[in-house]
């Protein structure tokens, strides 16, 4: 799902009569505030609270039941439907089956499919309407991979739940699941935290970003395929930026936090110069290096 600043949402992928295979106008709405993507189901937040829902929902995925309480291959919901209206809705965050959805007071409702206890309620059985969770005035951030979640809080608690067959939950080997909420680690500086399929990321705000989970195609970027059962330092750059879904007024500035700095790019215009120095055999004078470099 694409959201442009007028208003238009575009959308493409796999639907039940084949696949958009590029971005299709679904609607022109300037009052929507957030979207998200689960695996075959989407979400959308509008200004006035309307929490609208669209997509497979076989296993009450996002909160609508369908005919049959546990599985209905037929229950699809082919345009965007009300789930609910909540002008406090604050956050919304789809899995791959269920759904979080943050208010601003920190109740946490959760719903949708539950096997791993990725919804957190202590138990392992769907829940077809959005049921609290938690409530928390300090929740910050929320998130849903595959089949597991994350919260965060604003005094550094960093709550994890669901599955963690391979090490998404960031928790040792023998802990393959957690279906309550459970402290991973308490750290004032994370900034942002991010879930995918069955992976995670967490951002602190000196730039160190770890990870954590499936690594069999390397997805943790780490120069092996081994799953990573602890987070684990990938890098440190203080120019690193990602956006969960929690809403985000795009301004100049934003633009001027995340694109490189003149600094930066003298920097890689100069390396530049000397990797194609050492592939041509080609000699630039060192008063021209020298001349840029005195910008730096």
């Amino acid at each position: 799902m694409i959201l442009m600043e007028n208003g238009e949402l575009f959308v493409f992928g796999k639907t039940i009569h084949g696949n958009e295979n590029k971005p299709t106008l679904l609607m022109k709405e300037q009052h929507i505030k957030l979207i998200s993507c689960g695996h075959a189901f989407s979400m959308m937040l509008k200004n006035n609270g309307e929490l609208l829902v669209f997509g497979n929902n076989y296993a009450c995925d996002f909160g609508i039941k369908s005919s049959n309480e546990f599985v209905d291959f037929d229950a699809h919901v082919t345009i965007p439907t009300v789930l609910m209206i909540d002008p406090n809705i604050k956050s919304i965050s789809c899995g791959y089956k269920n759904i979080l959805i943050l208010k601003n007071n920190g109740d946490l409702y959760v719903c949708g499919v539950n096997n791993y206890g990725q919804l957190g309620l202590g138990h392992t059985n769907n829940v077809c309407k959005p049921t609290l969770l938690m409530h928390d005035p300090e929740i910050k951030l929320i998130c849903s991979g595959f089949d597991h979640s994350m919260v965060l809080k604003n005094n550094g608690d960093l709550l994890v739940f669901g599955n963690n067959e391979y090490g998404q939950l960031g928790l040792e080997k023998n802990k393959d699941m957690r279906i309550t909420p459970t402290l991973l680690m308490n750290d004032n500086t994370i900034e942002n935290i991010h879930c995918g399929a069955d992976h995670s990321m967490i951002l602190k705000n000196n730039g160190e970003l770890y990870v954590c989970g499936d690594n069999e195609y390397g997805q943790l970027g780490l120069g092996h395929k081994e799953n990573v059962f602890k987070p684990t330092l990938l890098m440190t750059n203080k120019t690193i930026k990602f956006y969960n879904s929690m809403p985000t007024q795009w301004t100049s500035e934003n633009h001027k936090n995340c694109a490189p700095s003149f600094k930066q790019r003298i920097i890689a215009f100069v390396l530049f110069l000397k990797r194609n120095q050492m592939k041509t055999g080609l000699k630039i004078p060192k008063f021209v290096l020298f001349e840029i470099i005195k910008f730096v």
